[in-house]
């Protein structure tokens, strides 16, 4: 369930899951089931209609959803649905949990793999730029890497459910992967190590009008830093709530990458004062 991002493609799911089970089920029965009608089950599915939240509460337990279940469907409710920017907002930081959680406990021995190479994302983010054969060579073209590259980290995607393939092309599974606490130090390091390669890079071979880089260099007190990261990982979040939901942004054609390093630029982690006293 969780790799789908609209509440329409659970349904739909769960209609073809009783359809394969009886071929005479139909959308009628599904209806039925839902306490809803079959018109008004058919524009749902169209995305022609909404849910309200006590609408979805139903279906859950219709379909006798599990708790984490219900939850993750309802916030996708609200993430479509919702009145205002700001539950829309709530509903997709919830979102982003709750994939989080899923596939810290599901991806297993592949997940060190997946989140320490940085094309790993980078192919699920072409997915949404272009369409994309299920091609290691063009992918490898892509996105500068090599072949093997292309090749294993599509396995890996695919294995995973990350993404998907139809009709011979990759297409978005709609899964968003975060690294949040747990995850390894090796593989942060691996994968912040190579991003920071290829800005260097860019800063040499793109045009300025195709970038931004920039840096602030301040003094501040260590007590202050939790406070710091907070701000920026909010930051990060807001920045890209704003890209994906942007008006103009329905047809996107490239893939970018967005990093913010904050680190020491003093020799020791001690004040001068500490070291000091320590003489004295």
């Amino acid at each position: 369930m969780y790799h789908f991002t609209h509440y329409t493609d659970i349904l739909e799911s769960e209609l073809n899951f009783r359809k394969r089970i009886n071929p005479r089920y139909s959308m009628r029965g599904f209806a039925k089931l839902l306490n809803t009608s079959p018109s008004s089950l058919s524009e749902i599915l169209k995305k022609k209609q909404g849910l309200s939240n006590n609408k979805a509460q139903v279906i859950c337990q219709k379909l006798n959803f599990s708790d984490p279940e219900t939850d993750y469907f309802c916030t996708l409710v609200e993430f479509h649905n919702g009145r205002t920017l700001s539950k829309r907002k709530l509903a997709q930081d919830l979102l982003i949990e709750m994939r989080s959680k899923k596939l810290t406990t599901e991806l297993q021995s592949d997940f060190f793999e997946i989140v320490s190479n940085w094309y790993n994302f980078a192919i699920m983010e072409l997915l949404k730029a272009k369409r994309v054969p299920k091609n290691a060579n063009f992918v490898a073209n892509e996105l500068s890497i090599s072949i093997e590259q292309a090749e294993k980290a599509i396995q890996i995607l695919l294995n995973n459910n990350l993404i998907n393939e139809k009709e011979g092309y990759l297409v978005d599974a709609g899964m968003h992967v975060t690294t949040k606490d747990g995850i390894p130090s090796s593989a942060i390091r691996n994968i912040n190590r190579a991003l920071l390669s290829k800005a260097e890079k860019a800063i040499e071979e793109q045009a300025s009008g195709n970038r931004h880089l920039s840096t602030l260099t301040i003094a501040l007190d260590k007590k202050i830093l939790p406070e710091v990261s907070k701000k920026i990982s909010n930051f990060r979040k807001e920045l890209n709530f704003f890209i994906t939901n942007h008006k103009n942004n329905q047809n996107p054609n490239s893939v970018y990458c967005f990093g913010s390093q904050l680190f020491e630029l003093t020799k020791s982690e001690r004040s001068f004062e500490e070291k000091n006293n320590e003489i004295h």
